[in-house]
């Protein structure tokens, strides 16, 4: 994945342990232990039920690594197994609620 420079990012919620290495650029992601600068070579954990966030300092390219054990390669099919659905927005269900 290419990241620009400047850009403020969140990741998916993953169902899996897997993890991600920088390949190129700096970027700042939020972990268990605080913020940590990462560079190239870097590799961090995404524990299950993790979310990150983060900066990139520079243009950014990282990958992430999962387990593929049945070979899926339909795009939305691998989002579907990897990652956990996001909750309704705070404002969606504020909105929801008040509808009601």
């Amino acid at each position: 994945m290419h990241i620009p420079a400047g850009t403020v990012l969140t990741g998916a919620v993953h169902r899996e342990e897997s993890f991600f290495l920088v390949r190129k650029g700096d970027l700042i992601v939020s972990t268990d232990n605080g913020p940590r600068t990462l560079g190239p070579g870097d590799m961090s954990v995404s524990k299950v039920g993790t979310k990150r966030a983060g900066v990139a300092l520079t243009d950014v390219e990282v990958t992430t690594f999962h387990a593929n054990p049945t070979n899926e390669q339909e795009p939305q099919a691998l989002w579907n197994l990897f990652t956990i659905p996001a909750p309704a927005l705070s404002f969606d269900a504020v909105q929801l609620e008040q509808e009601a």
